[in-house]
């Protein structure tokens, strides 16, 4: 059987002077302009990209990994430290701010 708790989210909000907010936990807590920045994300797969940009820029290493149904095999993997930069230049893209 369901309680209020499974149904109702209750805290403080700090900025509206300490008053209790009380929601469904059903209500939608995003705005209609972070939904339009998700959609534009999963549309253009910047992580992709990115992985790829950095390969074709010479930084991917070999690496064993294992693929489910095929087993060990060798990849080109990016290192961290040069995805971020790239996933950061394909999140630019992906925005339109690049």
């Amino acid at each position: 059987m369901a309680t209020l708790a499974d149904t109702y989210s209750v805290y403080i909000k700090e900025s509206l002077d300490g008053r209790l907010i009380i929601r469904k936990k059903t209500t939608k807590h995003v705005s209609p302009r972070v939904e339009a920045s998700k959609e534009r994300v999963a549309r253009t797969k910047p992580g992709a990209i990115a992985e790829r940009m950095c390969i074709d820029a010479g930084y991917a290493v070999e690496k064993r990994v294992y693929k489910p149904g095929e087993g060990y095999i060798t990849k080109k993997v990016c290192p961290m430290r040069h995805f971020r930069r790239f996933l950061r230049e394909a999140m630019a893209r992906a925005h339109g701010k690049a």
